[in-house]
């Protein structure tokens, strides 16, 4: 009787461990290296979301953004006023002055507000 490799049930063994593994590397691998000094990513990344707080300075529907001075955005920046992209329901909820509560979106080189609320009261 042959063993090793070449036994059928060694062989299946053996194939089901090379995939398991082979699946494990590629999933949390975050980039395949194409050639020397290359990197090609494998899926974009999760975005970073970021509790949001702040008073809307101008609304520019036109544009698709607020300006807003926003809070402290701990882990990410201090407070200063910058332009945000929001939906266009959004400024339906909201106008210059309001107070507001969101949630930052921070993928790679792009930034957004989801879930804006004007603060009551």
């Amino acid at each position: 009787m042959v063993t090793g490799l070449f036994d059928p049930m060694s062989r299946l063994l053996f194939g089901t461990l090379l995939l398991a593994s082979t699946l494990a590397a590629a999933h949390g691998a975050p980039a395949v290296t194409a050639s020397p000094g290359t990197t090609l990513p494998t899926a974009a990344a999760a975005p970073a979301r970021y509790p949001f707080r702040g008073v809307i300075l101008g609304v520019f529907p036109d544009k698709g953004t607020l300006l807003i001075k926003h809070e402290d955005i701990p882990g990410l920046m201090k407070g200063m006023k910058m332009a945000f992209r929001v939906t266009p329901e959004v400024f339906k909820l909201v106008k210059e002055g309001d107070t507001i509560t969101a949630t930052l979106i921070v993928r790679e080189d792009d930034f957004w507000l989801e879930n804006v609320q004007p603060v009551k009261g």
